[in-house]
C-alpha cells in the first residue's frame, strides 16, 4: 500500500473526490510511533476492495491538526466516499487495525470534529 502525501491546501478537495474508504494518518517526523503505524500500513491487507491512505505532517501542516483535534500522534481518521467515519484508535498492529477499519465502516458517517 502506497502512502500519499497531502497538506493542508489539497486536504478538503482530495478528500471529498476521493471514492471508497480513505485512511488519513496525521503524523510527524520525529514520531517513532507514527513511523511503526506506516510500517504496518504500507504492509497490511484487510480485505477491501478499493482504499487509499494519505499522510499529513502534523508538524508541516498544524491547520488539520488543530481542525481534527489532534493531540497526540500518530492520528488516524477513516473517511468513505468522501464523508468522516470516525477517528481510529487501535494497538499499532496489523489485525488491531483492520478490526478497527472495519467497525468503523460499520457505523453511520459522522461530522466532522
Amino acid at each position: 500500500m502506497q502512502i500519499i502525501q497531502l497538506d493542508q491546501f489539497d486536504f478538503h478537495p482530495v478528500i471529498e473526490a476521493s471514492t471508497g474508504v480513505v485512511v488519513v494518518l496525521v503524523t510527524g517526523p520525529h514520531c517513532r510511533r507514527c513511523h511503526a503505524l506506516k510500517q504496518v500500513l504500507s504492509n497490511v491487507d484487510c480485505g477491501l476492495p478499493e482504499w487509499t491512505v494519505y499522510e499529513v505532517c502534523a508538524e508541516q501542516d498544524a491547520a488539520i491538526a488543530q481542525e481534527f483535534e489532534v493531540l497526540h500522534l500518530p492520528a488516524v481518521f477513516v473517511f468513505r466516499e468522501g464523508q468522516f467515519h470516525r477517528h481510529l484508535y487501535f494497538e499499532i498492529h496489523p489485525d488491531r487495525f483492520c478490526e478497527a477499519l472495519h467497525q468503523s465502516l460499520v457505523a453511520e458517517a459522522e461530522a466532522l470534529p
